[in-house]
């Protein structure tokens, strides 16, 4: 059965710890140093602009708006557009070997899809893959409810010899995401429907209630069902190259 080193350590020391882990984890398991492993953590408050935000012309007053807003940001690893991520939400990453990644990239996409629904669905929600028109950070393979609200999406970077799957699922207090996405997409000049921005606990879905820890284990339970899963620590040698690159993944003012 496949092993996957399984690592929940949250790190909230930094900003862009998390971010800058993920990115030493993709290097050096490309290199072939470290496992293959998933990571699901709770991040700080941050706000994760792509490429492509970074080159708008008023994108240094949408990095004022996102401190307003109480959210640190940062650089994302993957591709899209600017996503946040705060302590009511889960955050997932996947480093996997693949001497083939950019050939593997849709069945990626359709395996992560795949577990994220029957985990939900062992929670009681009835979740959907797809993009919601007009969502943040439009993805073919965001999770939805009831095709109106978008709970998570899912980017992918890939570098010669591993790829890199990862997201967050918010599971609570959307309301902070569609605030500061307001003003953030409104200096990157954005199209979006505030409306799409959706949790696991907001109120149109009735009484039902959830934690960022019950789904974290709900999804450790399905993956546990597929693979080999081995819980463990990161290596000191991904910690210390994650202090370099956090540099790289910060934003200041």
């Amino acid at each position: 059965m496949r092993q996957i080193r399984l690592v929940t350590e949250t790190f909230l020391d930094q900003p862009a710890s998390n971010t800058a882990i993920s990115s030493a984890l993709l290097s050096l398991t490309a290199e072939s140093k470290e496992p293959e492993t998933l990571r699901l953590f709770i991040p700080s408050p941050v706000l994760a602009f792509g490429p492509q935000d970074l080159r708008c012309e008023n994108f240094s007053k949408a990095v004022d708006y996102s401190f307003k807003h109480g959210f640190s940001p940062v650089k994302r690893l993957a591709g899209g557009r600017a996503a946040v991520f705060h302590r009511g939400t889960l955050g997932f990453s996947w480093t996997i070997p693949d001497d083939s990644p950019q050939q593997n990239v849709e069945s990626r996409f359709k395996l992560v899809s795949k577990l994220i629904l029957e985990s939900l669905k062992a929670l009681g929600y009835s979740a959907n893959v797809g993009e919601v028109p007009g969502e943040y950070c439009p993805g073919q393979y965001s999770i939805n409810i009831e095709g109106r609200y978008k709970v998570m999406g899912v980017g992918q970077r890939i570098v010669r010899g591993a790829a890199h799957i990862g997201g967050v699922l918010v599971i609570d207090d959307q309301d902070s995401i569609r605030s500061v996405l307001e003003d953030v997409y409104r200096q990157l000049d954005i199209q979006w429907d505030p409306d799409t921005v959706g949790s696991l606990n907001q109120k149109i879905l009735g009484e039902k209630r959830t934690t960022v820890e019950i789904v974290k284990e709900a999804i450790i339970s399905v993956f546990e069902s597929e693979f080999d899963i081995r819980k463990d620590v990161l290596s000191k040698s991904v910690v210390e190259l994650s202090r370099s690159l956090e540099k790289f993944h910060s934003i200041e003012r």
